[in-house]
């Protein structure tokens, strides 16, 4: 399984991309399994400064959406477009 933390006192700015993948995922395939957590925090306990935090079964944690989202797309096939690493509609590139 995999869990993706976000800190909800953050910019939602840096949280919310890899909110909506991860979510979209789930609703998606309900053999995806993201475990979304939040803490009431402005950072992460676990990495100082950063606001998200993706661990798959597999690989060691990500922090940043950016990654966070990079790592969903590797992990769940189906989030690429035709076989392309892209991200999903509606995800914002910062």
């Amino acid at each position: 399984m995999a869990t993706l933390s976000i800190a909800s006192k953050a910019n939602q700015a840096t949280s919310v991309p890899a909110l909506l993948v991860a979510s979209y995922a789930n609703r998606s395939d309900p053999n995806a399994l993201v475990d979304i957590k939040f803490e009431e925090a402005e950072t992460l306990k676990s990495k100082k400064g950063t606001s998200v935090e993706f661990v798959s079964a597999s690989d060691a944690p990500v922090y940043g959406s950016e990654h966070a989202v990079g790592r969903l797309i590797e992990a769940y096939p189906f989030l690429q477009v035709h076989g392309q690493h892209k991200a999903p509609v509606g995800y914002f590139v910062f």
